[in-house]
């Protein structure tokens, strides 16, 4: 036992050396500047010409390093950059429509492979129009930023593109906000969506040689009222165990169960009832809707942001009490043309939380801002762990050198979390540590199919069986009781086609496709 513990420690901290700076570089891509932590504070340096992409340039972006403090490679204005600060060979042309889509924050993830160090995903939900009604492509980049030839050292290649989603142009549902967190084996990765005009989940599972399994699919509301402009926020605690859903004007917090990807409990933690009136006639309530949101190191607090204020959610005793406390409050009303505000928040390397600042008089046509616009700087929560006050935020806390803050944040994945130490889902340990659950043995035929299909199963504890159309409807659920049997599904009402078929249980989850003809 002592011997199986030790192994246990020693991957721990294999996976928390070996990821322990991946977020040491940030790209502040709309202002060309590269953030740098290091042990005596953070370099702040001009790293490349502000890239006038349209007002879309301000939309989210990431950037991930080695564990060498080395800047790989990073994303933004819906393609993939080198650490040369150069679009990649074979990157999409992705250049933004001429259109301000300021809601798309969260819309770029960078995830490691990790059975290949030259190899990552980056995922991008990626406009595609000048429509109000943007048809947003969920796609997967397998990026290679080490690819190297003679004619083009350095500069990193894209190597291929998935699609894993697509919403059309016509009232579909769509987003631009996505979040990722680690398996409960410490190595994998599950990649979560929650579409507009839906109350569904929809989450990937991104093994370590960067394969996919899934969409599986999860009505857990709430439902998302709006077609585009999403405003919408997933953000995970420190140990993946709590999901916060930011929409709007309103607040949830879920219970993650990183084994299954299942979610479960939602709480509403703060809402506004008046707000989504009001907001539809004549946008009054602009600056009380939710930009974005931030756990705490710890994850005993929850900070969110909007335009003119800075909100801190005590959730010490959650869900028993929440305690709600105002950090930071423009002394100007939002329509002033002097009013300084502020955006995203993201949790930096050095354990402090750095939040964008803005302000109506600010020029996003130059890359250069005046030093005392209040837009030179981002502000710096100093203490995030303290309730109250005492967490010390200060609006004009690291200045850019004259440079303006980007508003928005590089979206940021912990890549130390590591596994779910004893749990059944951490499947990177020998078996003889405890007693995992058989793998199911699912079938589905025939297949293709035309009036009826039987669905035959084995080891499969407190699951069920769902079927949907390519739009995610559920169209048929069964209850799968006992741990083996099977069942006849008529299938003679359905249109031919395909259509999507999962079993998910409390420890395992398992897709795929049915052809009707």
């Amino acid at each position: 036992m002592q011997r199986l513990l030790f192994l246990l420690l020693l991957i721990s901290c294999f996976f928390s050396s070996a990821s322990a700076q991946q977020n040491n570089n940030w790209i502040l891509f709309p202002s060309g500047l590269k953030l740098s932590w290091h042990q005596n504070g953070v370099n702040i340096d001009s790293v490349f010409p502000r890239k006038l992409f349209s007002g879309s340039a301000f939309e989210g972006y990431s950037a991930i390093s080695n564990n060498t403090d080395n800047l790989l490679f990073y994303s933004g204005a819906h393609t993939l950059w080198s650490n040369k600060f150069n679009i990649m060979r074979n990157a999409p042309d992705t250049t933004p429509f001429p259109m301000f889509h300021y809601n798309g924050a969260q819309n770029h993830l960078i995830l490691p492979v990790l059975s290949d160090t030259g190899l990552f995903k980056c995922y991008i939900a990626q406009e595609a129009s000048n429509s109000i009604f943007l048809p947003v492509y969920l796609k997967a980049f397998w990026v290679s930023p080490w690819h190297i030839n003679l004619w083009q050292p350095d500069t990193g290649k894209v190597l291929s593109v998935d699609t894993l989603f697509y919403a059309g142009t016509n009232g579909d549902s769509t987003s631009t906000s996505i979040s990722a967190v680690k398996h409960g084996n410490g190595r994998d990765y599950w990649l979560v969506y929650h579409p507009t005009l839906t109350d569904t989940f929809m989450t990937w599972l991104q093994d370590a040689n960067g394969d996919l399994t899934g969409p599986f699919y999860q009505k857990i509301g709430p439902i998302h009222p709006f077609h585009a402009l999403d405003f919408m926020r997933l953000t995970f605690n420190n140990d993946g165990t709590k999901m916060a859903l930011l929409m709007w004007f309103n607040i949830w917090i879920y219970d993650f169960d990183r084994c299954t990807g299942l979610l479960s409990n939602p709480v509403v933690i703060d809402t506004c009832t008046n707000c989504w009136t009001e907001f539809a006639i004549d946008f009054t309530y602009a600056s009380t809707q939710y930009l974005h949101g931030c756990f705490s190191p710890n994850g005993k607090m929850y900070y969110v942001s909007r335009a003119d204020s800075l909100i801190q959610f005590d959730l010490t005793d959650f869900p028993n009490s929440i305690n709600r406390t105002v950090i930071w409050y423009s002394q100007l009303n939002y329509e002033d043309p002097n009013f300084w505000g502020i955006c995203d928040i993201e949790l930096g390397p050095d354990r402090k939380i750095y939040v964008g600042t803005s302000s109506h008089a600010q020029d996003y046509t130059s890359q250069w801002g005046p030093i005392d616009s209040g837009c030179s700087y981002l502000g710096v929560i100093e203490y995030p762990n303290v309730a109250g006050m005492g967490c010390s935020f200060n609006r004009l806390g690291l200045f850019l050198n004259g440079y303006l803050s980007s508003q928005t944040l590089p979206t940021i994945v912990d890549y130390d979390m590591g596994p779910l130490i004893g749990s059944p889902c951490d499947t990177l340990i020998t078996t003889g540590l405890f007693e995992l659950n058989p793998t199911p043995q699912i079938t589905l035929a025939p297949n293709p199919a035309q009036t009826e299909a039987t669905l035959t199963w084995s080891g499969v504890r407190e699951g069920a069986f769902v079927l949907r159309d390519m739009l995610g409807r559920t169209l048929l659920q069964q209850e799968l009781n006992a741990s083996s049997g099977s069942i006849n599904l008529n299938l003679a009402e359905y249109p031919k086609g395909i259509y999507l078929w999962q079993v998910q249980s409390n420890v395992h989850a398992q897709n795929g496709k049915l052809v009707v003809e």
